[in-house]
């Protein structure tokens, strides 16, 4: 999977505020402390933003990864321990809840779904 497209749609369904994952809010709100789950190629990769700014990541081809996470003036910022420079993208405001997929665009036209698993999903 290419991490910088999933990043993409990532980010481009998140958003800076936090708040309670039980009502709708920003996915990035609904994201922190639940595992955000992407699939695209035949490869699900799961995303676990926790709320002291540290995220992981794992793949069901058995990789995985660990970073920090900002989200600072309208942009998501993750610095993997594997990436030489962190990879930065804009935010919105789209609205999910635990439970739901949402179907969001990335920048260059291509859409990602996302779905919103309750609280850490390991493989």
């Amino acid at each position: 999977m290419d991490r910088s497209r999933t990043l993409l749609a990532l980010g481009a369904a998140a958003s800076c505020a936090f708040g309670s994952a039980a009502f709708a809010g920003t996915i990035l709100e609904a994201a922190v402390g639940n595992t955000v789950s992407i699939s695209e190629a035949g490869v699900e990769t799961r995303y676990y933003f926790n709320e002291n700014g540290s995220v992981a990541q794992a793949n069901s081809n058995g990789e995985s990864d660990i970073g920090t996470w900002e989200a600072k003036d309208g942009t998501l910022c993750m610095d993997w321990v594997s990436a030489e420079e962190p990879a930065c993208i804009p935010l919105s405001d789209d609205q999910a809840s635990v439970g739901d997929t949402v179907t969001v665009l990335s920048p260059d036209g291509t859409s990602t779904d996302l779905t919103i698993l309750a609280g850490k999903v390991p493989f």
